[in-house]
């Protein structure tokens, strides 16, 4: 029912091929694939890599984006030149796709128009890939941010009842090279939803192994995706007091002293509030730059408002590795393993090893993980997408692991 294909062939069309090749050969004796969900390393000529599919494949829809690295069963990389090829059988139920506008008009807009169209042609309990594209202008200043297009989605839905996974592409670790297949062409600054059917159920696990390492503090003064103040005080020097072992949270995580970037998140409690800690019930929001002058930090996003509630969350590269093992072993306990069909993993390009100095790929924990024979269509990106106990949300630093399971009779 599943056709995945991966290469790492540099030659742009000879790795077109590769993969087309690959996805129809794994599909088996099934019927004509009805869509073609392609992951693209940004260092390929994408024109070229297109024409080798197509060469294959012949016209069918090609939907995807940019990738910054290729996550498989037999194969892991981010060098750039890795991709890979998901095809679907028609014996699963149709696959749909949509198109946003740009945009350019405004994301929420954008996404409120999108979300009614999912709504419109989405069954009751679908999942939604969604790959959205957020074209740099410099170093991490990026003009659209997935909390609003999600605002807009989540408004056109209403009451339709979906989950929503994707991410915001990215063509390698420092955000560049982006852009959406979006089934005829190569776009920029729009989002794409493929609605997969009914008849397969999302089982699926956020991982990011960021603990607390403060109590709550309430954003006082925030504008855009910079955040100037928590309980009326400069972010720096808050952080800053709270490095080392603090007796009122019983810990003893470090924190850093210097520079804050990509060393630690904001941690926002997705629903009610609790004292058991649950990875699945924090969104987190990565700290990509801070000023000493003015005592603020800049974070991946926009939704930190004033009123946020946020704790300060340490990044540990051993608590990486820990959770994913964790987490992924308590997924696969609760599902049926004769009922899954395909496994995706949507994970953050900062944990990889060449950035988290962890001790071996975390991703290599699922893939050794996961039953065997079980197909992975995993990818590395610039920004994840995942649901939390309230709804999905833009995640950082996170892997988006699924499970998909096939249930033609809804149960």
């Amino acid at each position: 029912m599943i056709g995945i294909g991966v290469s790492n062939l540099v030659d742009s069309f000879e790795a077109g091929i590769e993969i087309a090749r690959e996805a129809k050969a794994d599909l088996g004796d099934d019927a004509s694939p009805q869509l073609a969900l392609a992951m693209i390393g940004g260092a390929y000529d994408i024109p070229e890599l297109l024409r080798g599919i197509r060469s294959e494949l012949g016209d069918i829809p090609i939907t995807g984006g940019a990738a910054t690295g290729i996550i498989s069963r037999e194969y892991l990389g981010y060098s750039g030149t890795e991709c890979s090829l998901m095809l679907f059988s028609p014996a699963l139920g149709e696959v749909r796709y949509l198109v946003s506008d740009p945009f350019a008009g405004g994301e929420e807009l954008a996404g409120e128009k999108l979300g009614r169209e999912i709504a419109a042609c989405a069954d009751a309990g679908s999942t939604v890939f969604l790959l959205y594209d957020t074209k740099e202008i410099g170093a991490f200043n990026f003009p659209y941010h997935g909390s609003r297009l999600l605002n807009g989605i989540y408004s056109g839905l209403g009451d339709e009842q979906v989950t929503l996974l994707g991410a915001r592409v990215s063509g390698d670790i420092n955000f560049t090279n982006s852009f959406v297949l979006d089934g005829k062409a190569i776009s920029n600054q729009i989002a794409l939803a493929i609605i997969l059917p009914g008849t397969l159920k999302p089982h699926t696990r956020s991982i990011h192994g960021c603990l607390p390492a403060s109590r709550i503090y309430e954003v006082t003064r925030a504008e855009g995706n910079t955040v100037y103040e928590l309980d009326n005080r400069p972010v720096r020097d808050v952080v800053r007091e709270i490095t080392g072992f603090m007796p009122e949270m019983d810990t003893d995580i470090p924190l850093p002293k210097g520079d804050l970037s990509f060393l630690v998140t904001f941690g926002c409690w997705m629903g009610e509030e609790t004292n058991d800690f649950s990875e699945s019930a924090f969104m987190n929001r990565l700290v990509i730059s801070s000023d000493s002058v003015t005592g603020s930090v800049r974070i991946l996003d926009t939704d930190l408002h004033v009123g946020t509630k946020v704790q300060i969350m340490a990044r540990d590269s051993q608590a990486i590795m820990d959770s994913t093992r964790a987490e992924t072993t308590a997924l696969l306990a609760e599902v049926a393993h004769d009922k899954v069909v395909f496994a995706s993993y949507i994970d953050c390009g900062g944990r990889t090893a060449a950035v988290s100095a962890t001790d071996g790929e975390e991703a290599d924990i699922v893939r050794s993980l996961l039953p065997l024979g079980l197909p992975l269509f995993g990818f590395y990106t610039g920004g994840e997408l995942g649901p939390t106990p309230v709804r999905s949300h833009p995640l950082d630093w996170t892997g988006v692991l699924t499970l998909f399971t096939y249930e033609p009779d809804g149960s």
